[in-house]
């Protein structure tokens, strides 16, 4: 770590102002043991900022000092440590109320007085509209059945899931139903001919309730992966914008987000062909076929399945991406907006893997140990700094 973000960790301490992010990497950074003369000399130089009328008396500040960044918790077990750095830091904290200029008493124990801004992750949330109009919001509609739509009956599984039953044979009308996910929010749907699709965070997903004629197809913005049933007789078809993927039966993932600059096409299992008119290429496992906004089409032979299929298995994930790409990701799922302090901070890469279940705070103080970028949140809002 250089010294410019320690300087910058304890001035953001010192003065009551930092992240919660922010102050947990404070800590580490104390847990870490750091004693030496730079160290030092920047509690020194902040303390002289920040705390002038209180001198720090160079023994008693290394004494009081190394009763936090010399804890014997280091070897334990990482819950008996953290535990007994707690303790510690309770203690300690007596000592430290006639340093720290900004700890506080509260019912007699000192204690810090910190801001946690931080959001929460997305979770199973849909909107569901059928033929007639009518709309059921899936998460918070009970089990059971939720709709006849001629011979079908729309189904909220006891797992959430969203399903159709009924093979509507004698029918001539073609319903259309259409299920959307809200920005940090996703759902997963079985079809009438048993194809599963999962929808990621702002995605939509435009389907008949029945499927007739030579072909069973679908239309989808935004994100899916899709397992489709195999019927060798009546291809698979998604349609994204003027492109579509043809399938038999088969597992692949399809990232078509407007704010991304191409439509990617990832093959897990089977066979599709991707594309539109005469433009188009046969996948093979493994592979990606890239889409671009003019209509070009690129094919990536050792594609990165996992990161593409990775927000389906709970994950947020990205290999060497761009910040801009990954803020992109983050704003789909935790409904934030991005502001950038910096658009040079736009083009570095950073690789990380976090579960999608924790809260912000946690992908970002990632991102943060790089000591390349910093964040600020406040609301819903995300401040990025180089």
């Amino acid at each position: 770590m250089t010294e410019q973000r320690i300087r910058y960790l304890f001035e953001r301490y010192f003065t009551d102002s930092c992240t919660e992010s922010e102050r947990l990497e404070f800590l580490q950074l104390i847990h870490e043991g750091r004693e030496d003369d730079a160290f030092m000399e920047v509690l020194q130089d902040c303390w002289d900022i920040y705390a002038p009328e209180r001198p720090m008396p160079e023994a008693s500040g290394r004494r009081v000092l190394n009763n936090i960044i010399r804890p014997r918790v280091i070897r334990m077990p990482w819950m008996v440590g953290v535990a007994a750095l707690l303790l510690l830091l309770m203690v300690s904290g007596y000592l430290l109320r006639d340093y720290f200029p900004h700890i506080k008493k509260t019912g007699g124990m000192p204690v810090a007085k910190t801001v946690i801004h931080d959001v929460a992750p997305g979770g199973n949330r849909a909107l569901l509209t059928l033929a007639d109009g009518k709309t059921i919001v899936l998460d918070s509609a009970a089990n059971g059945k939720l709709a006849q739509q001629g011979d079908v009956k729309v189904i909220k599984m006891q797992d959430g899931r969203l399903g159709y039953e009924g093979v509507g044979a004698a029918e001539e009308e073609m319903r259309y139903n259409t299920i959307s996910t809200p920005y940090g929010g996703k759902y997963q749907v079985t079809l009438t001919d048993g194809t599963k699709v999962w929808l990621n965070a702002a995605s939509t997903l435009v389907f008949p309730t029945v499927f007739k004629g030579a072909t069973r197809e679908v239309s989808l913005k935004g994100e899916g992966y899709f397992e489709v049933a195999r019927n060798a007789s009546k291809p698979f078809v998604v349609k994204v914008g003027d492109m579509q993927v043809d399938v038999l039966g088969t597992s692949f993932n399809i990232m078509a987000y407007e704010d991304e600059t191409a439509v990617r096409t990832t093959l897990l299992e089977g066979s599709v062909r991707v594309g539109a008119g005469e433009v188009s290429r046969a996948l093979e496992v493994g592979e990606q076929g890239v889409w671009d906004k003019n209509g070009k089409m690129e094919v990536i032979h050792d594609a990165d399945v996992e990161q593409a299929v990775a927000w389906k298995n709970g994950l947020i994930q990205f290999h060497s991406a761009g910040m801009a790409v990954i803020m992109r990701q983050l704003t789909r799922w935790y409904n934030v907006q991005v502001v950038y302090a910096s658009e040079s901070i736009k083009n570095e890469s950073f690789s990380g893997s976090i579960p999608s279940s924790e809260n912000i705070s946690q992908v970002l103080k990632m991102l943060e140990l790089t000591g390349t970028v910093h964040f600020d949140v406040t609301g819903q809002m995300v401040t990025v700094r180089r």
